[in-house]
């Protein structure tokens, strides 16, 4: 029996067309893992880490956060509220629980993504079998003082939508075609982050930081130690902290941001299958 694949959208609470796309397995289904991807990025990024988990079995399911890729919503990458985003995913995984009723189900974050399911799963305990990150942002680099993070919070405040920083898409990957196919596609936001979306964001990583302990499912944190995007110390600090007493920390050193897009990452998929198999 041949895989499948299908995509469609779906309506936000308030009212935005969000797409999504999912693969089943050929045979027996053993449980499905939801992917939320990082800022500025898509869920077509992520097609041969599905590729790789429905040859092992699992079907795969993702959606392109609100305004980004294929969703809509303007202008792009923009936060209003940081609580947008676990509030989209609540509603996407009772679809997907409807489409796969009974199974057992884990989410795997990239990144922001990685700050969504984090966030989500210490606020809302979801009946999940398991969390996996990936170069998750869950703490501020110690590289921006807090005077910068002050005047941030006023920026946000008083023009949400001036582009500040742009993300190094050097910093990516040491592979170049996947920088130049980062750089190049029509869907990845190449533009200043937003200074609301900043802001929330850093507000998101200070939620965070005051609760890990609430994160009790199994836990597998993976990390290149040279993500220069993303602080490796804030997954650090979850492994240390976490409630979960089955919790496992990656670091795969020299790698950078996007460890899934490295050179080692039939490496990296490998572990992740391992660690899915035994949960």
């Amino acid at each position: 029996m041949e895989s499948s694949h299908s995509s469609g959208t779906f309506e936000s609470r308030d009212g935005l067309k969000l797409f999504e796309q999912w693969w089943s397995p050929g045979g027996t289904t053993k449980a499905v893992v939801v992917i939320v991807h990082g800022y500025g990025e898509h869920s077509n990024r992520y097609l041969h880490v599905a590729d790789g988990l429905i040859r092992n079995g699992y079907a795969v399911s993702t959606f392109d956060l609100r305004r980004h890729g294929q969703s809509e919503g303007q202008p792009r990458t923009f936060v209003r509220s940081f609580d947008e985003h676990p509030d989209d995913l609540a509603e996407y995984l009772d679809r997907v629980r409807d489409r796969h009723p009974g199974l057992p189900l884990f989410l795997f974050g990239h990144s922001m993504g990685g700050t969504i399911t984090t966030l989500f799963t210490m606020t809302r305990q979801p009946d999940i079998r398991g969390l996996l990150l990936s170069g998750a942002t869950l703490k501020l680099s110690d590289k921006y003082s807090p005077a910068l993070i002050a005047l941030a919070k006023i920026v946000s405040l008083l023009l949400p939508k001036l582009p500040l920083l742009k993300l190094d898409a050097g910093a990516v990957s040491r592979d170049p075609e996947v920088v130049s196919a980062y750089e190049s596609d029509p869907l990845v936001y190449r533009g200043g982050v937003p200074a609301r979306t900043g802001a929330e964001m850093n507000r998101a990583m200070e939620q965070i930081q005051r609760g890990m302990e609430a994160v009790a499912v199994p836990l597998l944190i993976m990390h290149g130690t040279t993500d220069l995007l993303t602080d490796p110390e804030g997954s650090s600090q979850l492994y240390d902290r976490a409630g979960s007493g089955d919790k496992e920390l990656k670091l795969y050193e020299g790698l950078y941001h996007e460890i899934l897009n490295e050179p080692e990452k039939e490496r990296v998929l490998a572990d992740m299958v391992d660690w899915l198999e035994r949960h």
